[in-house]
């Protein structure tokens, strides 16, 4: 499998993510959508900022880095958001995505060891704050 195949489901994972949190923000305006069996509503802000933003980011920093197990954070905290989608208990999805955020924070201190700049390490600030 090539390197571009294998990044297609955390992008897949993302886009799910993404989907998802927008259905939760419209139904949160009330809008009058079709129930999901599941009550995401309540799970917007994990779903767009930990969900979509982490993953993508997160997929981002590892095609940037070249460095395999830098995938492993994207896919935690992606599956933590598919579980927290489909009505998981929440401290799984969440400590899932908090594995995953701490996955982002080691490829960032990579990073900022190979590019020690001010942006470098303003974005491992980020990953260390998400």
């Amino acid at each position: 499998m090539s390197a571009s195949a294998a990044r297609l489901p955390l992008l897949a994972l993302a886009g799910l993510a993404l989907l998802a949190a927008l259905w939760a923000s419209l139904a949160r305006l009330g809008w009058a959508l079709p129930a999901l069996p599941l009550p995401i509503t309540g799970q917007h802000g994990a779903l767009m900022t930990s969900g979509f933003l982490g993953t993508l980011i997160g997929v981002e920093r590892a095609v940037a880095l070249r460095w395999r197990p830098a995938y492993l954070g994207p896919a935690l905290s992606g599956l933590g958001t598919l579980l927290l989608a489909l009505g998981a208990p929440l401290d799984l999805g969440r400590g899932l995505i908090v594995l995953g955020a701490l996955g982002l924070v080691i490829v960032f201190v990579r990073i900022v060891r190979a590019h020690p700049a001010t942006y470098t390490v303003v974005m491992g600030l980020g990953a260390v704050l998400w």
